[in-house]
């Protein structure tokens, strides 16, 4: 294989994808050897990036370390000899260059190895894992994970800061601890996760150690947060801005629309009698209109002072400041501004100030319980935490209802049959 995998058609081959390919368990050819050879066909080709393994029990822990170190995506689909412990080792050495990990349907494949996957592969971009198992055999059935827990009791994921893609499907045998732990540390590594736009988690819990109220609660309370940290919520776009000629018709239509509003405000304009021309008879309309913008520039302006007076001032200063300032405002103003401070003593503005004062105090007191990042960036954040047993085919509403079986229309009214004027004798 390797002097094949040397000739000159080979040497641009970028993607290389084995099926079926299963281990020899012969006296005269050991299984390392033959795993040595292949590694070396392997390495024999200078520009792969993509290897893909498929359904080969060849993926174990004597063909992993010697594939080639510059990978970019590494495939391996429903081979029944990868662990965490294999993997974790591969990455380790073999994970600088990577951007793609795929790992769909391995029984034997948990999900340890995410613990040390944000130091071990730096530059991932992608990673899918699908748990849901097939029978090897038709005669028994094997389509159950061959691994006792999703995580160890302790362990805590890691996530590169370049991950895009997150899609976990089908994760069984996740206890809530494990489950916390998993969802805690994607939100805990959101301000590092800025390139992250897709994340897609769907798991199954423990059935015995939580009752459906329990698990409805974990399910509304880390679905809520997830969407909360990570989900973008974006502005429609524009209608007006579908093309140039809609924009400028837009255009028009707000020139056409200010122009006729500033035509109204002079005609308005023209139509008011000033105040200070006498011996004009004035309309009962603009009269209380010119009341109620004078009553209202009075209340601003007593209460601006009532509201710039300081806490403690001296009553000698107090009463100097009060007679300029009676002097200088008009009569309206004045008792505008006395009726004003009559309904607001001092000691009562104080009082209120000081309450406002420790009423703030306590709400800067009182803080939320964690304060969580928002990442807001991810297009698509799809949690689903149930308890459906992973199937190859998942059953819905529409595999159970009836269907009309064809000819048998609804009745029209007629009941004639052909040939009924006829006589069968």
């Amino acid at each position: 294989m390797k002097e094949i995998y040397c000739s000159s058609p080979f040497q641009t081959l970028h993607s290389l994808t084995f099926v079926n390919l299963q281990t020899l368990e012969r006296e005269s050819a050991p299984s390392q050897s033959n795993e040595e050879g292949l590694a070396a066909a392997i390495t024999s080709l200078p520009s792969l990036k993509r290897l893909t393994f498929e359904n080969s029990s060849v993926v174990n822990e004597n063909l992993l370390p010697l594939l080639p170190e510059n990978l970019e995506s590494f495939h391996v689909i429903d081979c029944s000899s990868i662990t965490s412990n294999i993997l974790g080792i591969f990455l380790v050495t073999h994970g600088r260059s990577l951007r793609e990990l795929v790992f769909d349907h391995n029984k034997y494949l948990n999900l340890s190895f995410l613990v040390d996957l944000g130091a071990s592969s730096p530059k991932l971009e992608s990673l899918k894992m699908n748990m849901m198992y097939y029978n090897s055999h038709f005669t028994f059935q094997d389509s159950e994970p061959q691994y006792d827990t999703l995580f160890l009791p302790g362990e805590e994921p890691t996530w590169p800061a370049s991950l895009q893609v997150l899609e976990l499907l089908q994760l069984r045998k996740l206890h809530a601890d494990s489950a916390k732990a998993l969802f805690s540390s994607l939100i805990d590594s959101a301000p590092s996760l800025m390139n992250l736009r897709k994340l897609i988690i769907k798991a199954s819990l423990d059935s015995l150690e939580l009752g459906w109220r329990d698990r409805a609660s974990f399910r509304d309370e880390w679905i809520g947060k997830l969407q909360h940290v990570f989900l973008r919520h974006s502005t429609p776009p524009n209608l007006h801005m579908r093309s140039i000629g809609i924009f400028q018709e837009h255009q028009r239509q707000l020139g056409s629309v200010q122009s006729n509003d500033r035509k109204e405000i002079g005609n308005a304009a023209g139509n008011e009698t000033p105040l200070g021309r006498p011996g004009l008879r004035r309309s009962g309309s603009s009269r209380f209109s010119h009341v109620e913008i004078l009553r209202n520039a009075l209340d601003s302006d007593s209460e601006s002072d009532v509201t710039n007076l300081p806490k403690r001032r001296s009553s000698r200063l107090k009463q100097q400041d009060d007679k300029s300032d009676d002097a200088s405002k008009s009569p309206a103003s004045r008792t505008s501004a006395s009726r004003l401070r009559r309904r607001l003593k001092p000691s009562d503005t104080s009082g209120s100030t000081e309450e406002s004062d420790t009423g703030a105090g306590s709400t800067d007191d009182v803080r939320p319980e964690e304060e969580l990042f928002i990442q807001g960036l991810c297009e698509v954040v799809d949690i689903r935490i149930d308890n459906q047993r992973p199937t190859e085919r998942q059953f819905h509403e529409k595999d159970f209802l009836d269907e009309e079986p064809a000819g048998d229309e609804d009745w029209n009214g007629d009941d004639s049959l052909p040939g009924e004027g006829s006589h069968a004798w």
